[in-house]
């Protein structure tokens, strides 16, 4: 391609103030997340002490005042140039990192959007100490400062005041100051061993001392009830496999509304987010946590580095396990191991599932026979009511049903229809193998066909077959009664099935069996599987009948 030398070539580089400006909104999206690199570079400075000032949700002002060992004033300038850090020196050390920070972008990018000044003496010589200003990426000031202490202080004001438009898409200030309170509260819990101090506006300093371990649970408490809630105490739960271990912390008490949460994950002390993980610790606090409820909950996954990339977003708040499913297993099984060992107290104030409530007659309402009025005959708490081990009554879309023991029959064929198949991410390794006796030897034919379907089950001796993983959507269910119903199954079939036969195998064994404990799961797990079908596939497939006036009457012979 051939441009014309004499016109003005249209394709120009961009000065390093734009290019600062424009690298800047992958890094400090918002408020909060100048706030959480500052953090950052505290916590990896081995600090002790810091203290965080913000007024006007961090626009007009933010303040981090630290202990920790500092920087010279020959290293301030190279603090703030981009792709400047101490913590990375190659490749290789991105996957055994062990400080919050290594690209070096975070203070050349806040540099360059608003007017920063920074004063930091070293460890050692104090004197040797600096005062760094830079107003929108142009250093105005580098002096020499003198202190008795070591430290670094950033003071930042008028964040985005060069880039407008920024400010444009700042979110309404509570949303704001919600974002800037979860960051301050993640690195309070995660770093018990310091001490922090909050001052935001005109509101009354918070203090939090640092703690040792056998008083942690109290930091957490404080920080969960700084919503005005009475959390005065959690479950513990923890566990600990080859070089990773976990540990969480839960609310006893919960509410049906997702505001005002507390809900953290941590991995090496790094906040981050997972959906999938979260809905892992609801499902598996089911029984603690009444149906349809969340409480408050800090979960801490520790392993090697190398088992980890954090490198996926700029913000890092997502990360990338190298082995997911052990992760999420031990996440299920830590919490599970908990709640069964828990014994419930009179004092705890979430329903036990095991209690039916007496009900007593009365002219115009049903009441319990503590003398709580309810309007309807299901408590906001419960969503099912038992009938037998075939049939319950539940509520769904303001309709009251009857619903079938084929439940779960239909909804294992349409998992098993939807994903056969199953995808990697979607099985689930069991943390303790479940052994079963191998009732014919023809079964192994089929092995491969349940491996498509994330059923793995290994051969231990000519007797014993062990299973190994699930389906993520048979999390919940009675796995010793289901997978034995399987195997009966298989064993009266002939052997060497068709290579391409599982689906349809599956599909078999589910209009053959009878499942008689189809109703006696878990409650939190039967009201997932009716909430994956709509009301009128419920209707339509013979899972659950309407029941109106109309059957109602039926029942009694009237018309």
């Amino acid at each position: 391609m051939q441009t014309n030398s004499n016109n003005p070539c249209s394709i120009k580089l961009l000065p390093d103030h734009l290019i600062n400006q424009i690298k800047a909104g992958e890094v400090i999206e918002r408020p909060a997340s100048l706030i959480k690199e500052l953090l950052e570079n505290s916590i990896d400075a081995k600090s002790t002490r810091i203290d965080i000032v913000i007024k006007e949700q961090g626009l007009d002002f933010i303040s981090i005042e630290d202990n920790g060992k500092g920087m010279s004033f020959d290293e301030l300038p190279m603090a703030f140039t981009k792709h400047a850090t101490s913590k990375l020196t190659s490749f290789e050390n991105l996957y055994d990192l062990k400080s919050y920070g290594f690209r070096g972008e975070a203070l050349s990018s806040m540099a360059s959007v608003a007017r920063l000044e920074c004063i930091s003496f070293p460890q050692t010589p104090l004197l040797n100490g600096g005062r760094y200003i830079i107003h929108g990426g142009k250093i105005i000031a580098h002096t020499p400062f003198m202190a008795e202490t070591s430290g670094t202080s950033i003071y930042i004001k008028d964040l985005f005041y060069n880039t407008p438009a920024r400010l444009k898409f700042m979110k309404a200030k509570t949303s704001e100051q919600n974002a800037i309170g979860r960051i301050i509260n993640a690195f309070i819990i995660s770093n018990p061993s310091i001490s922090f101090s909050l001052k935001q506006d005109e509101q009354d300093k918070i203090i939090y001392p640092s703690t040792n371990e056998t008083k942690y649970s109290n930091r957490i408490m404080q920080l969960f009830n700084h919503r005005k809630t009475n959390i005065d105490k959690l479950l513990h739960a923890s566990i600990s496999y080859q070089a990773i271990s976990i540990n969480g912390y839960f609310s006893y008490q919960t509410n049906k509304s997702n505001a005002n949460k507390h809900q953290f994950l941590f991995v090496n002390n790094r906040l981050f987010v997972d959906k999938k993980i979260n809905q892992i610790i609801i499902k598996s606090l089911a029984g603690f946590w009444p149906m349809l409820h969340t409480g408050h909950y800090a979960l801490f996954i520790n392993l090697p580095p190398d088992q980890l990339d954090i490198n996926v977003h700029p913000a890092k708040t997502c990360v990338k396990f190298f082995d997911e499913n052990l992760i999420n297993s031990l996440i299920m099984q830590a919490i599970k191991t908990s709640v069964s060992g828990l014994k419930l107290n009179s004092d705890t104030n979430f329903p036990n599932n095991n209690h039916v409530p007496k009900f007593e007659n009365t002219s115009n309402y049903l009441s319990y026979s503590d003398g709580k009025i309810l309007n309807h005959p299901f408590p906001n708490t419960q969503t099912y009511f038992p009938l037998s081990s075939q049939y319950i009554l539940t509520k769904k879309d303001h309709n009251y049903l009857v619903v079938f023991g084929r439940l779960l029959k239909e909804f294992l064929k349409q998992n098993f229809n939807q994903a056969y198949p199953i995808n990697e991410n979607k099985v689930i390794p069991l943390l303790i193998s479940e052994p079963f006796p191998m009732p014919s030897k023809s079964i192994q034919t089929y092995l491969p066909n349940l491996s498509k379907a994330g059923i793995n089950l290994d051969i231990l001796d000519q007797n014993l077959l062990v299973l190994r993983t699930i389906p993520d959507f048979c999390l919940e269910l009675p796995l010793e009664l289901l997978f034995k119903n399987l195997l009966d199954y298989l064993a009266q079939r002939p052997p060497n099935p068709p290579e391409d036969n599982g689906l349809v195998l599956l599909n078999q064994w589910l209009s053959d069996s009878n499942f008689d404990y189809a109703l006696s799961i878990d409650p939190a797990k039967i009201q997932e599987m009716i909430d994956t079908f709509q009301i009128t596939d419920l209707v339509s497939s013979h899972i659950a009948a309407i029941l109106d006036d109309k059957k109602i009457a039926y029942f009694f012979n009237r018309d």
